[in-house]
């Protein structure tokens, strides 16, 4: 007796939702007869599948006029110089004027530079702990504000000293791109920003880049062989 009470409730609950799907149809086949061009929905059993006639031809998407050719361009060839694919132009926009504030806590640098400008006695002696992109912390020497230029625009900029043998001398954090509102891009090396002139461009140097990253070949060494001619080995580091 209580498994045919169940069986019914099942079956009441089943209709009941088919009643509410039901109506979901019949609100969308009302919204789609309100739509401009769009053909009526055939009535009866199949109505949720087909309808009475195709789309009018004016409601299809426009081909593409035989006027049109796609420009061509050079596929990447995975060389770091962009200048070999792509040709660039700057237009001039209406920009508002950059401040001359000091930004705080954008870059980092090297203590051997700051002592190759002569400036250490200007180094605020304070520490704060930085996490590099292998996540080892640096805790940092002091903290010195320069002034900081790029093409025509001066920034007062606040750097953080560390000791350690770093490939730079300075890092851009993520704050002075916003306040300077500069768009770079690693893989072409070069960043965009806006100034009251117009839209300022700086390359990257990438015969530096390529000697900072190069692999250096060691003197070959010969080794003990069997053979009647030694075989030289050759390392790199």
């Amino acid at each position: 007796m209580k498994m045919l009470e169940d069986l019914t409730k099942r079956v009441e609950s089943g209709e009941k939702m088919i009643e509410a799907n039901d109506k979901k149809v019949e609100t969308y086949n009302s919204r789609v007869d309100q739509i401009s061009g769009a053909p009526p929905i055939l009535k009866g059993v199949d109505s949720k599948k087909f309808v009475q006639k195709l789309f009018p031809t004016n409601a299809a998407p426009k081909p593409i006029p035989k006027k049109f050719r796609m420009p061509d361009l050079l596929k990447y060839n995975g060389t770091p110089d962009p200048n070999e694919h792509v040709t660039s132009y700057t237009c001039t926009v209406k920009g508002n004027d950059l401040k001359d504030g000091e930004i705080e806590s954008v870059l980092l640098k090297k203590s051997r530079v700051v002592e190759q400008l002569r400036l250490l006695d200007q180094i605020m002696p304070t520490s704060r702990v930085l996490n590099g992109f292998n996540m080892v912390s640096e805790t940092t020497k002091g903290e010195i504000t320069l002034p900081f230029n790029v093409d025509v625009t001066t920034q007062n900029a606040k750097f953080h000293v560390i000791e350690g043998d770093m490939r730079y001398n300075i890092l851009l954090r993520r704050p002075w791109l916003y306040f300077m509102r500069a768009v770079p891009s690693t893989l072409y090396q070069m960043m965009k920003f806006l100034t009251k002139d117009g839209i300022k461009i700086v390359y990257g140097e990438h015969q530096a880049t390529r000697e900072m990253f190069a692999v250096h070949d060691v003197a070959p060494a010969s080794t003990p062989s069997t053979s009647k001619k030694p075989q030289d080995k050759q390392t790199v580091k």
